[in-house]
């Protein structure tokens, strides 16, 4: 019995190592009409809202198909200053990345490159030296997050030391 409850607790911490290491942090985005739908799984029914006029950050986890699971089941408000707990699911809570993102960090003027593998060595898909752009997250592994960018044109992974997900400040 002994060995059995280790051998679950082992199972469990390496499943929320696994989980907070491939976690990021987003923002709102969505501009398409009043309201964000929140979901109780990848293009399942919506069950919450987050109005598109909220200043609004989050963090995210397991990506599948263009959605992203909402961690702690909750958002922070910048806009009121509180956390507001989502509502309606006893699944989880899922956001589509074309509804958040974050922007580049670039301060200095250096490049900043999409590759095509998440590897330093991976091949230079596209590079730009523009101080913030806005990006999409599509996948995540490790320190890498595959993006697209928010004119659609350019898909790559980008180490996360180049992202700032804070909406309402700079990052350093």
């Amino acid at each position: 019995m002994k060995r059995l409850f280790m051998s679950l607790l082992a199972t469990m911490l390496l499943v929320a190592t696994v989980q907070a290491q491939d976690a990021i942090g987003a923002f709102l985005v969505d501009t398409d009409g009043p309201y964000t739908n929140i979901r109780n799984a990848p293009n399942g029914k919506i069950v919450d809202r987050i109005s598109t006029k909220t200043t609004a950050d989050m963090t995210l986890s397991v990506p599948r198909n263009g959605w992203w699971r909402i961690m702690g089941d909750s958002y922070n408000n910048y806009d009121k200053e509180v956390e507001v707990s989502l509502k309606g699911s006893k699944t989880g809570y899922w956001i589509h990345y074309s509804c958040v993102g974050f922007s580049t960090r670039n301060y200095g003027g250096e490049e900043i490159y999409l590759r095509a593998t998440p590897s330093n060595k991976g091949k230079v898909l596209w590079k730009t030296t523009e101080t913030e752009i806005l990006l999409h997250p599509i996948d995540v592994k490790g320190d890498w997050i595959k993006v697209k960018t928010n004119d659609k044109k350019h898909e790559g992974w980008i180490n996360n030391l180049w992202i700032c997900d804070n909406p309402v400040t700079t990052c350093p």
